[in-house]
């Protein structure tokens, strides 16, 4: 028989507390909130998507008083979960063993290949290098310090865990250290870039690792998103600097040639490749700088204007 769930029509969640159980008995109905499914409404026939796929069903889903009735059997058996019907009890019952099974092997494969990770840094920071060559994110993330996996997590996942692109590809890459302290080590991987007619450039990211008891993990990495000399300052209330304007006149490929540099709550400021910190009025005009964007959303128009990540003043 075709099972029915009542959904809201902002969205399906199936986790939190039920999808961790191996069996759920669910009497009646099922009310849940959608929130990587979702309902379309644009067309007369309601459409039932999941992860940007319409799902078929042989039932259609149903509007009723404000919620939209969707046979549930095809939701959970899309995202590999068994479903079955007691008509004893008259009860839906789902088992999601196996679904918890793969969880389970993927934490333990993560767990041995940590074991197996290189115990030298720089070793970490190749391995890195080559998951970036090679497009592979699980590469990526498996040598981030715990921290930077769970600000990362949603971004690899977004892709796939494919990353970069198949043209132009990254030829290869050169590791040069540019900063040490007792537990911090900090690295500048060159990237050189080429394409089916041959051209070629090359890309820099600032890779920082650090010792996480006795483990050697990548803890931040940094791009140049614009470099060059700061030609203004803006101020704000009560004197603060809100933001800085940086030219450069010969940008490397991948950089802005000029952008505004919003000082936020959460920049950080740092003299040259070092950790030590400075504070925004340190920042004067004439200094050359480069600086790492937030990941999120910036103002597109040209220049471009963003928060700062990081501000690195190089001289």
């Amino acid at each position: 028989m075709d099972l029915c769930l009542i959904v809201c029509s902002c969205g399906l969640r199936l986790g939190g507390v039920f999808m961790r159980k191996r069996k759920i008995i669910i009497i009646a109905t099922i009310v849940a909130i959608l929130s990587f499914a979702s309902v379309a409404f644009a067309d007369p026939v309601i459409k039932l998507i999941l992860n940007g796929q319409e799902l078929k069903t042989d039932v259609a889903p149903i509007p009723a008083d404000g919620r939209v009735m969707v046979p549930f059997r095809v939701i959970s058996e899309a995202l590999g979960v068994k479903i079955d019907w007691d008509g004893k009890t008259n009860s839906v019952i789902i088992d999601s063993a196996e679904l918890e099974a793969r969880k389970m092997q993927i934490q333990k494969l993560e767990e041995a290949i940590k074991l197996l990770l290189p115990k030298d840094r720089l070793e970490i920071v190749k391995l890195w290098a080559e998951g970036v060559k090679i497009r592979n994110g699980a590469l990526q993330y498996v040598v981030m310090s715990p921290e930077l996996q769970k600000e990362k997590y949603e971004y690899f996942a977004s892709l796939g865990w494919v990353t970069g692109t198949s043209s132009p590809w990254i030829e290869s890459y050169e590791i040069k250290e540019i900063y040490k302290s007792e537990k911090t080590y900090r690295y500048e991987v060159e990237f050189t870039y080429t394409d089916s007619t041959g051209a070629k450039y090359t890309e820099k990211q600032f890779v920082t690792v650090k010792d996480f008891d006795g483990s050697w993990l990548i803890s931040a990495i940094e791009n140049i998103d614009v470099k060059g000399k700061i030609t203004e300052l803006t101020f704000g209330k009560d004197n603060k600097l809100e933001k800085i304007f940086v030219e450069d006149d010969t940008p490397a490929m991948g950089s802005y040639d000029k952008a505004n540099v919003l000082i936020g709550e959460n920049t950080k400021i740092y003299k040259g490749y070092t950790d030590e910190e400075l504070k925004p009025s340190d920042l004067k005009k004439g200094m050359k700088v480069q600086v790492d964007f937030v990941d999120g959303p910036m103002i597109m128009i040209y220049p471009p204007q963003a928060e700062a990540n990081v501000i690195r003043v190089i001289e």
